[in-house]
């Protein structure tokens, strides 16, 4: 009646928490441990609807459609070019507040899944890799600042543009991922 009900299966084994072995931990149901029956096995989910859950994709469809919005009613001459602008700026400021959101979010969700003892050895870690982060935001924002310009000066349409950037994104990734380690 008053008994805790049990979370799902974590994926660690012992000595995850200072030589303890999680209270809800089965050997036999670790599907990271090669003597397990279920061996290699995940727990399955509805993606969309985890998708959904998580706030990088509002920010991802708000900045679509924001785009897409001001695309439309400027191809309409619903608004003028002074508003444009405006909503070319507020578009910036969505896409900077989504990051901000997704940030916060992750930090809170992961102060609650670290242990108390490891959370001190991965918060330097993550430090570590804060310099690379901030250049990778750095470079995506310069990348995106460089489309809308191509897209005003230019006459570059935006899809043609992105789905270029994410061709050669995808190459690269390729390319860096099938490379032999020195």
């Amino acid at each position: 009646m008053f008994w805790k009900r049990s979370v799902g299966i974590k994926p660690y084994g012992y000595g995850w928490n200072q030589d303890h072995g999680a209270p809800d931990y089965d050997p036999q149901q670790d599907t990271w441990r090669p003597d397990s029956p279920v061996f290699g096995q995940w727990l399955r989910y509805r993606w969309l609807q985890e998708a959904f859950k998580d706030p990088i994709w509002w920010a991802f469809f708000a900045w679509f459609l924001v785009t897409f919005g001001l695309i439309g009613l400027h191809a309409l001459g619903a608004i003028s070019n002074d508003t444009l602008l405006a909503g070319w700026i507020t578009k910036y400021l969505v896409l900077f507040a989504g990051l901000a959101l997704i940030g916060v979010w992750s930090a809170v969700a992961w102060f609650r899944k670290t242990p108390r003892a490891e959370r001190g050895p991965a918060l330097r870690q993550k430090l570590r890799r804060a310099p690379r982060v901030v250049a990778w935001l750095a470079v995506v924002t310069a990348i995106c600042i460089g489309l809308d310009i191509l897209e005003k000066r230019c006459g570059v349409p935006f899809l043609v543009s992105s789905g270029a950037l994410v061709v050669v994104c995808l190459g690269i990734r390729w390319w860096w991922t099938s490379r032999e380690p020195a």
